[in-house]
């Protein structure tokens, strides 16, 4: 049974996750946090194997709740959800050591001209590389 928290300040985003999660045989959700000093706490005090965080949160954001989970617990892997692709958000939660990073994208423009049919929106899992 994989364990897990989630991790996200907006409710029915929480309760959406938590829902879809939860649909995944073998995999159990732990507890849901409102913030990240929340995430920090219930993953002490379950050691979930994942924790799917957002990464703008308040009270403590989920790049600085990563890193001080992966320090409490090196087992726990996080997954960063967020909407945000720019450097600035990001980069903060690769140093954190986050397992990886998923990011809506955005839906492909429509153009008049005739072409090849473009992807469709879809969510982007972004692996940390070693380097990182």
């Amino acid at each position: 049974m994989i364990r897990v928290v989630i991790a996200d300040d907006q409710r029915v985003v929480r309760d959406g996750l938590v829902l879809l999660v939860g649909l995944i045989d073998d995999v159990e959700i732990v507890g849901t946090a409102a913030d990240g000093d929340e995430a920090v706490e219930l993953a002490r005090d379950t050691t979930p194997d994942v924790v799917l965080m957002d990464l703008r949160m308040p009270e403590l954001d989920g790049a600085e709740a990563t890193r001080v989970i992966r320090s409490a617990l090196p087992a726990t892997q996080v997954l960063v959800l967020t909407t945000y692709a720019d450097d600035e958000s990001l980069f903060p939660a690769l140093q954190a050591g986050r397992a990886a990073t998923s990011r809506r994208t955005r839906p492909p423009r429509r153009s008049s001209r005739r072409s090849a049919p473009s992807r469709p929106a879809a969510h982007t899992l972004i692996r940390r590389s070693n380097s990182v």
